[in-house]
């Protein structure tokens, strides 16, 4: 019966009931940020519980009995069954080893679970490892890579990119592909640069200019000299040079004013370094003069026709 299948899997003791006042606040904190834990996808799209968030975490032992019998009594699998509990488990420590060696639940549905486990919990290290573990496909590939992302710190990047290459997974929603092409920035400016070029027509616009965007919002002068150097078509250098004169960042009139002195447009770079000039605050005495020394140097490289195109503001 279902009440002997529950008892042999969980503890009836209330002693060592897991779900403390402290722990339901940290896991609905969790769901707070994540939007969805991955336990709710599991029993919304999997086990097609309507609201599944009511049910997780349980906040007393028939709460437990209540979720345990709505997942037995669901289309899922034996294994899939097994696996659910298997997660609700290890919030009560070793007993979840212990029962997934008694079911013979297969090595990599338990890296599956203990990832997502993992990955409601803020765990990320762990999380990538178990979920980049060979042969494994875990779902929400999508979602993954944007928790990571958004929520992994300053190992983000790294932790995204990890699992995309060990994982492989298809890439299907345009803003994952634009979390993958920054978190790529981040690591290899070169790199995320070939990439965007692969993606979808419609995204490459976005994609170029928020890569351009992250590097100012840097604010490195590695990332800087990095985006500089990029090999753009005519196409990426009107993109480039139109989106840097709209931008209302500090950085994009100066990074401007390098790129065009470096490809050897002094009449372009003489009208930004007046432009900057202008816009410059009566604090900036250092950078003005610098700008001023600019300028001059700018004004006698000039040559006889480029000093008429500038007169003509051309």
């Amino acid at each position: 019966m279902q009440i002997d299948r529950f008892a042999t899997t969980f503890s009836l003791n209330p002693s060592i009931f897991p779900y403390s006042k402290s722990l339901v606040a940290t896991i609905t904190r969790r769901r707070e940020q994540l939007g969805q834990l991955f336990i709710d996808l599991f029993l919304t799209q999997l086990a097609q519980l309507p609201n599944a968030p009511s049910f997780y975490p349980p906040k007393s032992l028939p709460d437990l009995k209540n979720l345990y019998a709505q997942i037995d009594q669901s289309n899922l699998n034996p294994l899939q069954k097994q696996s659910y509990y298997y997660y609700l488990l290890k919030d009560w420590g070793a007993m979840a080893e212990k029962y997934a060696n008694s079911m013979q639940i297969p090595e990599t549905y338990r890296r599956l679970i203990d990832g997502f486990f993992s990955m409601d919990r803020f765990e990320f290290e762990d999380a990538v490892r178990h979920l980049s573990t060979p042969s494994l496909y875990p779902n929400f590939s999508d979602k993954i890579i944007e928790t990571f992302i958004r929520f992994g710190g300053e190992n983000g990047a790294l932790l995204a990119l990890t699992f995309i290459n060990s994982a492989q997974p298809p890439l299907t929603l345009d803003n994952t592909i634009k979390l993958y092409v920054l978190a790529m920035v981040d690591m290899n400016l070169a790199s995320a640069f070939m990439y965007y070029r692969t993606c979808p027509a419609h995204l490459r616009h976005d994609l170029f200019t928020s890569i351009i965007d992250f590097c100012l919002d840097r604010n490195s002068g590695s990332h800087m000299m990095q985006l500089l150097d990029l090999p753009m078509s005519k196409g990426e250098q009107q993109i480039f040079s139109s989106h840097l004169k709209v931008s209302a960042h500090r950085l994009a009139y100066e990074t401007l004013l390098v790129w065009n002195i470096q490809r050897g447009n002094p009449v372009a770079a003489l009208s930004i370094a007046s432009s900057i000039e202008s816009r410059s605050s009566s604090h900036e005495h250092g950078k003005t003069a610098q700008r001023r020394e600019l300028i001059n140097g700018l004004e006698k490289s000039l040559t006889s026709l480029q000093r008429v195109a500038q007169q003509l503001n051309v």
